[in-house]
């Protein structure tokens, strides 16, 4: 049995292997999503960025 203590009122309480097992891979999910989106959004300016750049350099091309 694994003892968690609340952050929020305290408490302590224990949970077996299976539900610590639960919370872990619930917290590790939700990090894992949120630096997901921001790799995303990262990527996507990063995108955008070099089609800017591509399409300043077959304009100056074609001058």
């Amino acid at each position: 049995m694994q003892e968690i203590k609340c952050p929020k009122c305290g408490e302590v309480f224990q949970v077996d292997e299976a539900g610590y097992a639960a919370i872990v891979k619930q917290v590790r999910d939700k990090e894992f999503n949120k630096e997901l989106k921001e790799r995303e959004a990262r990527f996507k300016i990063a995108k955008e960025d070099a089609l800017e750049v591509a399409k300043t350099k077959a304009d100056s091309s074609e001058r």
